[in-house]
This record gives C-alpha cells, sequence and structure tokens, in this order.
C-alpha cells in the first residue's frame, strides 16, 4: 500500500513499537496481529477459530475500528475504512484472503492445509 512511496520515520517508529508491542511467543517469534471488523459476526466467527487453534501464541487481535487499527492502517497506507481482514505479519500487511490463508497456514490441524488453496 506504499506504492513506492517514502514511508515517514514516525511511522516506521509507529510500526516498531507495534511490533515490540505484540511480543514474542515462547519459541521467540514475533507474534502477529489480526485486524478485523468488531461489528461483523463471521469475522468473530474468524476469531473464534483462530483462538482455539493457535496453541503456538502466534496472533493478537484488535478491532479495525480500534485505535490501535486505525494507527496500523494509517502506518501502512491503508484506508481507514477497508472492509477486510488484516494480517500484521513482521511488517508485512496481508489484506483479505490472502490475509485470511496466511493465517490458516500458522494453525494447528487439518485447517492449515488450506494455506494451499492460496494462488501466487
Amino acid at each position: 500500500f506504499q506504492n513506492g512511496t517514502r514511508v515517514a520515520k514516525q511511522d516506521l517508529e509507529e510500526r516498531t513499537d507495534v511490533a515490540k508491542a505484540l511480543g514474542q511467543n515462547a519459541a521467540g517469534i514475533t507474534r502477529r496481529l489480526i485486524l478485523f471488523d468488531g461489528q461483523c459476526r463471521l469475522c468473530l466467527g474468524f476469531v473464534a477459530i483462530v483462538t482455539g487453534r493457535d496453541s503456538s501464541d502466534l496472533f493478537r487481535f484488535a478491532p479495525l475500528q480500534s485505535k490501535l487499527g486505525q494507527d496500523v492502517l494509517e502506518s501502512h497506507g491503508v484506508p481507514k475504512d477497508i472492509d477486510s481482514v488484516i494480517l500484521l505479519r513482521d511488517q508485512e500487511l496481508f489484506t483479505h484472503s490472502d490475509a485470511a490463508l496466511e493465517v490458516l497456514g500458522d494453525l494447528d490441524g487439518v485447517i492449515s492445509g488450506l494455506w494451499g488453496l492460496k494462488v501466487i
């Protein structure tokens, strides 16, 4: 979403602050942030699936409408009114089905096999 534009130093500092706030799991892997529509039942169902199959403690969640959600969107140049699940992993932002499939690939069980549906 940066489209080749320069990223302001403040934006980079905000991104680093988010990564620090997410922390690391027991294996030392930086956690990922999932932004979701806090008013969408389907999105809440997706969050429930992820929390139930995240034994590695990789994911943290925030509604798109929250201050954190809006700050992350702004720092990555994403429209604040985006209608999608968002995954922030190691400063890389995924949206729509890419985000959902990347998340599913990191979960426990058969559901992680859905990652194979991702088209490059």
